[in-house]
């Protein structure tokens, strides 16, 4: 938009102006993310390959078989009320399947 005397745009020209032609929005889907096991919204953002994860930190902390019983347990109460029966007893799964494996490597 060129601007010269005489020639100026209204408020809304101003605050609304000619969209861009050439512009194509780049739209990233992420189908293959396990939000079961690897839900994105648990890697730290200073760790992006995800070296780090919460789990990781809770154990080193000592927390680990309290955290893990405790989430299972949570899971498996919550799974009639919320609509997602499958997907909660899947995640009650995966934290006694994680502190089963933590469990046989000591």
């Amino acid at each position: 938009m060129n601007i010269t005397r005489g020639n100026c745009p209204s408020s809304y020209e101003a605050a609304y102006p000619e969209p861009d032609k050439d512009f194509k929005p780049e739209i990233k889907l992420q189908l293959d993310v396990d939000m079961v096991n690897e839900p994105p919204h648990y890697k730290a953002p200073n760790d992006p390959k995800g070296l780090y994860g919460s789990w990781d930190m809770i154990w080193a902390q000592g927390w680990g078989e309290a955290f893990a019983k405790g989430n299972a347990l949570k899971y498996l109460q919550r799974c009639d009320k919320k609509g997602k029966k499958i997907k909660d007893l899947k995640k009650a799964r995966t934290y006694i399947d994680m502190l089963i494996k933590k469990l046989e490597e000591k």
